[in-house]
């Protein structure tokens, strides 16, 4: 009945070298609050793909908005929401995190993603 092969410590073995290449549970867990919004979420691809990399917060917001209902010329009270959601909650987030430099005073959000952000988030999607 007793077993000379020990299946636990082969499974052992495997999840310290699976720990070793994972990212802390508690970072992690910050990352997908961060990236869990949409709106976040698009901020970013905007971001990240404009030429400056850089953008009004009132641009950002009719951006997201355009994108959100497909329309070319939002409704001015949706973007001013996203206007005020962004402002309040997801900008300094996204720069609390080192993802968007944004400056609550001009409005302006740029795209700077820290390296620990862009190491951190390719090794949660692989």
């Amino acid at each position: 009945m007793a077993n000379d092969h020990n299946p636990v410590l082969g499974a052992d073995e495997r999840s310290d070298e699976t720990e070793s290449r994972s990212p802390n549970v508690g970072e992690l867990r910050w990352e997908l609050e961060l990236l869990g919004h949409e709106r976040r979420r698009q901020a970013i691809r905007i971001l990240e793909g404009d030429e400056a990399s850089s953008l009004a917060r009132r641009e950002l917001a009719r951006r997201i908005a355009a994108a959100e209902t497909d329309a070319a010329a939002p409704d001015e009270r949706l973007v001013r929401r996203i206007e005020l959601a962004l402002h309040h909650k997801h900008l300094p987030m996204l720069d609390e995190y080192g993802v968007v430099d944004y400056d609550p005073d001009t409005g302006l959000a740029t795209y700077a993603p820290s390296q620990k952000f862009e190491r951190q988030v390719l090794a949660a999607v692989k």
